[in-house]
């Protein structure tokens, strides 16, 4: 795609740290992680929320027309629109500049809908650059546009706070809720088998199938807020991730910032944790019993993980906001 160079609003062509920047729509903490961290750098981003578009089908259209007229009169003001999950994108269509972050469901799920397919279609070849949360997006994204790019997730600045809270004998967490979308067909049968090899096995009472969980003595929280969560994690001496697709989510890196192990599916990052093959990702075999193999040699070792500094270099909001930066540099020439 064509892309002409534009000027902003200090009246210069080319983006700096006066170029104002409007990122739409919260998801997953990471439009609000990086205009906070771009802020604090002092540039003119900013964040505009949309109405939920979850919901009954009636009430969501109704009060994302009202906000969309509103929109129309705010979206000028901006030299570069962000939107953030695909299914979103029509905010940025007629934009000077308009960037489109998918983020996940958005791609993997309503993408596959014969009625949202069109719309998130037409976003993505209509975008004048396309950021995927996630290195697996890539795959189906750049079928439609090739030039798309992967800018990893940045971590919230509170889910990097060390932890002095020390870690219980043997106790192990499930991080994700219970269901087919985290991988629960491995997640039962894994926590079966660590229960039955005398672990602690301690996950959160959320996800459709948590009943399975709790029937074979998993003991099952309540979800809690971020430092709740945070303490939550640190108590854990080992942390399992979520192992149905090949990505690591943002509990799995605020796991390995919190300097714990980690079992995460295997996927195009080479995170320093215990790795189960995932798609074309080679790892450990998908075999309960040679995951907790893995798990028990893990925990014998005395020797400290790499984790939080692999977090810090790769996924802290600095780093993010500046891979972002060249991309809009890109744009606006």
């Amino acid at each position: 795609m064509e892309q002409s160079a534009a000027a902003n609003s200090s009246g210069i062509g080319g983006y700096n740290s006066r170029t104002r920047v409007l990122h739409v729509n919260k998801i997953a903490l990471v439009p609000e992680t990086l205009v906070r961290e771009a802020r604090m750098e002092g540039k003119m981003w900013a964040l505009r929320p949309i109405p939920p578009g979850r919901g009954a089908a009636m009430t969501v259209l109704r009060s994302r027309l009202q906000d969309y007229v509103q929109w129309r009169k705010v979206a000028p003001t901006a030299d570069i629109v962000h939107v953030h999950y695909a299914t979103n994108g029509y905010y940025g269509w007629g934009n000077k500049q308009f960037v489109l972050h998918v983020h996940g469901s958005d791609i993997r799920k309503d993408w596959q809908s014969p009625v949202l397919r069109p719309m998130i279609t037409h976003s993505l070849a209509t975008a004048d650059a396309v950021i995927c949360a996630t290195a697996d997006l890539l795959e189906w994204v750049q079928n439609i546009r090739s030039d798309a790019l992967w800018v990893p997730n940045p971590v919230p600045e509170e889910f990097l706070r060390p932890h002095l809270k020390q870690p219980r004998e043997k106790r192990i967490v499930f991080s994700s809720r219970w269901d087919s979308t985290k991988g629960v067909e491995l997640l039962v049968p894994l926590a079966r088998e660590l229960i039955a090899r005398g672990y602690e096995v301690v996950g959160l009472d959320w996800g459709a199938d948590k009943d399975q969980a709790a029937e074979i003595g998993v003991r099952l929280v309540p979800r809690m807020d971020p430092t709740r969560f945070s303490s939550f994690l640190a108590s854990a001496q080992l942390v399992v991730g979520q192992l149905q697709y090949p990505v690591l989510s943002m509990t799995d890196y605020q796991t390995m910032a919190l300097n714990r192990p980690l079992v995460g599916a295997a996927n195009s990052e080479d995170a320093p944790m215990i790795v189960v093959h995932t798609g074309e990702f080679s790892g450990l075999r998908r075999d309960p019993a040679v995951i907790a193999d893995a798990i028990d040699e893990q925990l014998a070792q005395e020797s400290e993980t790499t984790a939080r500094e692999w977090v810090l270099e790769r996924h802290s909001p600095r780093v993010c906001v500046a891979q972002i930066e060249q991309i809009y540099s890109q744009l606006l020439g």
